[in-house]
């Protein structure tokens, strides 16, 4: 009787269990994980007050940015200071949307480093580890270009700036590679003066266009494609890096047909986002297996 008696209060213990994952929103079938009562410090929570956020399974914050200004670049370094006192080894994860890529910088200067390019909801996500030990993203590098263009004041018609590199094989624009936590932004205004002498208005960038490709070694690159009109100094080149640089009509590299300057071909990439050919991917565009482009809008009617 003894046996019996243990036997149905283990059975009555198990059917109350059962019930209460069943109340916590489990579905049938389902595995289910122990949740645990997670308490935020006051001091934080005051800081992250206005931010829309959530705690990830390991108690890491995500904030979310829809549209990040110079505000919120204060208000999270209240927030790290504070994560540094009573929240010691969780991290923080900031998402912004693709389209406000040149909001990286600032996450930067922060102490943030880029995490990871979600692909599906076409979001950039940076880390502040707050010493906790958290992988970071795969990455070989992040590099910017830009379509400098102008109108030209005999023909009005408008130009694009196209550049002559030696070791190049193709007739390409003004860009390169990021130095280490140097923003895409910065990336352009350096490249536009090393490379032709000019002085490029950064608040005037206008991101067109993101690329995201995974190299053979499995490292990724993210790649930031902007548009400027304003701009001062004189054009010049180097010689080595730079020879030569021609103002070509925007009409003539729209064109089907392949545009020629220096005797190579114009990139036949820069060429599709000129005309909009990767405009309304939802989840960006395949170029190739393993090479995605995410345009955010089409500026040529």
């Amino acid at each position: 009787m003894s046996f019996f008696k243990s036997w149905l209060f283990a059975l009555i213990i198990i059917f109350a269990i059962q019930n209460d994952v069943n109340a916590s929103g489990s579905r049938e079938g389902e595995a289910s994980e122990v949740q645990v009562q997670v308490v935020i410090p006051e001091p934080l929570m005051a800081k992250l007050e206005g931010f829309e956020f959530v705690l990830d399974g390991y108690k890491n914050i995500v904030v979310t940015l829809k549209s990040p200004s110079t505000k919120d670049t204060d208000r999270l370094k209240e927030v790290t200071d504070e994560m540094a006192r009573s929240y010691r080894n969780y991290g923080i994860y900031v998402q912004i949307p693709i389209e406000h890529g040149e909001f990286a910088g600032k996450l930067e200067k922060l102490g943030f480093k880029l995490y990871e390019l979600d692909t599906n909801a076409k979001t950039l996500s940076y880390l502040f580890g707050n010493g906790r030990n958290i992988p970071e993203l795969n990455y070989a590098y992040t590099a910017a270009a830009v379509y400098l263009m102008r109108t030209n004041p005999e023909t009005a018609e408008k130009e694009v700036l196209v550049i002559n590199e030696p070791q190049k094989v193709i007739a390409n624009i003004v860009g390169g590679i990021s130095a280490k936590g140097e923003s895409p932004e910065d990336t352009a205004v350096r490249e536009a003066r090393e490379e032709i002498g000019l002085d490029v208005d950064k608040k005037k960038l206008k991101l067109i266009a993101v690329f995201h490709t995974v190299r053979p070694d499995r490292k990724g690159c993210v790649e930031f494609l902007y548009l400027c009109d304003e701009f001062s100094g004189t054009l010049k080149v180097d010689g080595k890096e730079v020879t030569e640089y021609a103002w070509i009509p925007l009409s003539e590299i729209l064109k089907e047909e392949e545009t020629i300057v220096f005797e190579k071909s114009f990139f036949s990439l820069w060429k599709k986002v000129l005309k909009g050919a990767f405009k309304g991917h939802k989840n960006g565009a395949d170029i190739t297996k393993s090479r995605k482009v995410y345009q955010s809008f089409n500026f040529v009617d």
